[in-house]
């Protein structure tokens, strides 16, 4: 039993070394032992959704994860509002937004749905707990979201993602997609990456990916990446994917 534990305590892993996805740098540990060929994530069991939020939601839905859990990886409120309208006047679909319990995430959720009809844009932030959220994913037809732990759960349970990346480089952090083998699924940069039923929005500006935090490289920036990237952009990627699921695809 001794080698084993030798192995273990002396295997080092030097953090994104191969610049390769931070899925499989943390597989990497375990390569003494073994290599994995396909790798997936599993999301957390289902869970009950409460029954007035069941009974609230009508068939074709999209699940938005407005707030971020730091400001350069937040796209503008007025963004979201534009998006959230786009997507009940001129679509009739109607608009679930997620979030946490906390008074920043209520904040962000709050100013987008405020003057939005409360049945088409329906506020369940705060209220669910992971396996709920999980659940409430699988039903959806798409979310939208920035790069926050909720985009990876949704691209785990394999529905159509559309995942805004602004500052940080889908190629190492880009949510992991079902289907993907032990590759990595992203490049530093592209204007619209598909991976799976995932697509990776990034802007277009010549500093995209810096990965530094914003363009203050600090918590509380502002990216201009973000700040740039028009809700058309988000609009696009959702008639594709509501026209494909129409043509049974």
């Amino acid at each position: 039993k001794s080698w084993w534990k030798r192995a273990l305590l002396e295997h080092a892993v030097r953090m994104n070394d191969d610049q390769s996805h931070a899925v499989l740098e943390k597989l990497r540990l375990l390569s003494p032992w073994v290599e994995p060929k396909d790798v997936r994530l599993a999301p957390p069991a289902a869970m009950a959704l409460p029954t007035d939020v069941a009974a609230a939601l009508v068939v074709r839905y999209v699940v938005l994860q407005v707030p971020a859990a730091v400001t350069y990886k937040q796209w503008p409120v007025a963004h979201w509002r534009e998006l959230v309208a786009s997507l009940v006047a001129d679509r009739g679909l109607q608009v679930v937004l997620t979030g946490a319990a906390s008074s920043g995430d209520r904040a962000a959720v709050a100013a987008v749905r405020d003057g939005f009809d409360a049945v088409r844009v329906l506020d369940v932030s705060g209220r669910l707990e992971l396996g709920q959220v999980a659940t409430l994913l699988r039903g959806a037809a798409a979310y939208v979201g920035g790069d926050t732990s909720i985009t990876h759960l949704a691209a785990a349970v394999d529905i159509p993602v559309i995942a805004l990346y602004g500052p940080i480089n889908p190629r190492y952090f880009g949510p992991w997609p079902p289907s993907a083998t032990a590759e990595v699924p992203y490049a530093d940069r592209g204007f619209a990456q598909h991976a799976g039923r995932v697509v990776v929005l990034q802007g277009s500006m010549p500093c995209v990916p810096c990965d530094r935090a914003g363009c203050d490289d600090r918590n509380d920036s502002t990216s201009l990446c973000l700040l740039t990237m028009a809700p058309d952009r988000v609009v696009e990627q959702i008639d594709r994917i509501v026209a494909a699921r129409a043509e049974g695809q």
